[in-house]
């Protein structure tokens, strides 16, 4: 059994045929506990339910603001791999920034977005190359990068 860090578990009757035992548990206090340290911790005092601190939670997807100020999103573009969705953010006529809200993309293809984004910077627009290999991904990201540009 896993318990949190400070929490004292009831150990199940049937695991011991017994009355249920409290567990010992780590100290809640912010002292210090090094691994000299002798308040039992859980792993030497021949407990079978070892006290253990929590595991982190599965990271979460962040979720990507809505663009403010001078930022459009484009369409979202659904294509054969996944769906493609960009905002574009302008100062003046110049793109400065370009953030994928939606970047769907099978088979290893995520990875030519930062390269599709440096070369729609340097463009300043979707007049630029194919990524080779990545056709249809490149052409998904254009036609969001587009409908974002036409809304400025």
């Amino acid at each position: 059994t896993l318990t949190a860090k400070g929490v004292t578990p009831l150990a199940p009757s049937t695991e011991t045929g017994a009355t249920p035992t409290p567990t010992p548990s780590a100290s809640s206090s912010s002292s210090s506990q090094g691994a000299g340290n002798s308040s039992g911790n859980g792993s030497s005092n021949g407990s079978s339910n070892p006290v253990v601190d929590p595991v982190a939670p599965d990271p979460v997807t962040p979720v990507v603001p809505a663009p403010t100020g001078n930022a459009q999103s484009g369409d979202a573009i659904s294509y054969r791999y996944g769906t493609v969705q960009v905002s574009v953010t302008k100062s003046g006529s110049s793109i400065t920034e370009i953030t994928m809200l939606q970047q769907g993309a099978t088979g290893g293809r995520k990875q030519v977005y930062p390269t599709l984004i440096s070369w729609a910077k340097a463009a300043n627009g979707s007049n630029f190359s194919n990524y080779s290999g990545a056709t249809f991904t490149t052409d998904a990201f254009k036609l969001s990068l587009d409908s974002a540009l036409a809304k400025f």
